[in-house]
């Protein structure tokens, strides 16, 4: 009996250290949130790019919001990544952001994804 009891505690332990260090890490409770983001495709005049619109979902100002996207191939592969960055966003406040896309790797992108989301 003493054996599952251990047990228990030390799965709850664990437990608490992982939902201490996720809610540090801002992935549990997220400082921002990605409303929407498009990929404009490949452009015939212009720089190819992301954008969308990212929200402050805090009472307190973010000093910086930094927005990872993944850039992939037509059969998946990652072949690159940018990120997007939004200083000053007030509380809940909403904003567009805007990344553009080197010409030599945008020609052999065909798709975006979403990555790590970072405030500072």
């Amino acid at each position: 009996m003493r054996r599952a009891g251990g047990r228990a505690l030390l799965l709850v332990s664990i437990l608490a250290i992982l939902a201490i260090l996720a809610v540090a890490a801002g992935t549990l409770f997220p400082k921002a949130r990605v409303l929407d983001y498009s990929f404009s495709g490949h452009s015939r005049v212009g720089t190819d790019y992301i954008r969308g619109t990212v929200k402050n979902v805090t009472a307190h100002t973010l000093d910086t919001v930094r927005i990872e996207f993944f850039l992939l191939s037509e059969d998946g592969t990652q072949i690159g990544s940018e990120v997007a960055s939004v200083e000053s966003l007030g509380p809940h406040n909403t904003t567009t952001f805007r990344v553009d896309l080197e010409r030599n790797l945008s020609r052999n992108v065909s798709q975006v994804e979403l990555g790590e989301i970072k405030t500072y």
